[in-house]
C-alpha cells in the first residue's frame, strides 16, 4: 500500500511539473506574440501620424490655393 502510494506520488508530481512546463511555455509563447502585436501597433500608429501630418498639410494647401482663386474670381467680377 505504501508502495501505491509513492508511485502515485511519483505520477503526480511528474504530472504537475509537465503541466507546469506547457503553461510557462505558453506563457513565454503568448509573451512573445504580444510583444511582436505592440511592435506592429506602434508602426500603425506612427504611420498614421505621418499620414495625417500629410493630410494636413494638403489641407492646408488647398485652403490657401481656394482663397487665391476665390480672390481671382472676386478681382474678375469686379473687372466685368
Amino acid at each position: 500500500m505504501n508502495r501505491l502510494l509513492q508511485e502515485n506520488e511519483v505520477h503526480l508530481f511528474f504530472f504537475f511539473t509537465k503541466t507546469i512546463e506547457i503553461t510557462l511555455n505558453f506563457q513565454t509563447k503568448h509573451s512573445e506574440q504580444l510583444r511582436n502585436e505592440i511592435k506592429r501597433n506602434e508602426q500603425l500608429e506612427k504611420q498614421f501620424t505621418e499620414i495625417r501630418h500629410l493630410h494636413d498639410q494638403q489641407m492646408t494647401t488647398n485652403e490657401t490655393r481656394h482663397s487665391e482663386l476665390s480672390e481671382q474670381i472676386g478681382i474678375i467680377e469686379k473687372q466685368r
